[in-house]
């Protein structure tokens, strides 16, 4: 009787199982991090790029592991053009070099909107001088890659190279 009760409770079981498994799946997949709207790290900004800022969560994170989402700066086209100012993201996997259209300052607050094809980066941010009279920028970002809308994020960041 309590063998029978055994099999029987382990046939029950091994039924779900696939169903579980299945379920278990199907969370992995939909979890990806392509489908999140949330920028990675830049990795390798060219040489010909001068960063201004560099933009992160943190200082400790951008000033120890070099992480950091958002590069701002210029690239120097030829003495009888100004030079042009982008933002560098990753998006995807992929190093996109997003074109400055649009800088408003109001007081002590900037806000930058930067695009290329159809991914808009809109940075808002104020800056602060912190100890020794070095200079800290804090605000927010916000991106949007074709009809899909990140939230806003909070951002620091910091002049030059790290």
């Amino acid at each position: 009787m309590c063998n029978n009760a055994i099999y029987l409770l382990f046939r029950a079981s091994a039924r779900r199982f696939p169903v579980l498994l299945y379920s278990c799946f199907l969370v992995c997949c939909t979890s990806n991090p392509d489908s999140q709207d949330s920028l990675e790290f830049v990795r390798n900004i060219p040489g010909y790029i001068h960063n201004d800022i560099l933009w992160g969560n943190n200082l400790k994170s951008m000033t120890e592991l070099n992480r950091f989402y958002i590069a701002t700066g210029n690239i120097d086209t030829t003495s009888e053009t100004a030079p042009i100012s982008i933002a560098m993201i990753s998006l995807h996997h992929k190093l996109y070099q997003l074109a400055l259209f649009r800088k408003t300052r109001s007081g002590n607050e900037v806000i930058e909107e930067y695009k290329f094809e159809n991914i808009r980066l809109r940075l808002q941010y104020h800056r602060t001088i912190v100890a020794g009279n070095a200079i800290k920028y804090e605000g927010s970002y916000l991106f949007q890659d074709g009809s899909r809308s990140g939230s806003a994020q909070k951002i620091i960041g910091v002049k030059g190279y790290l």
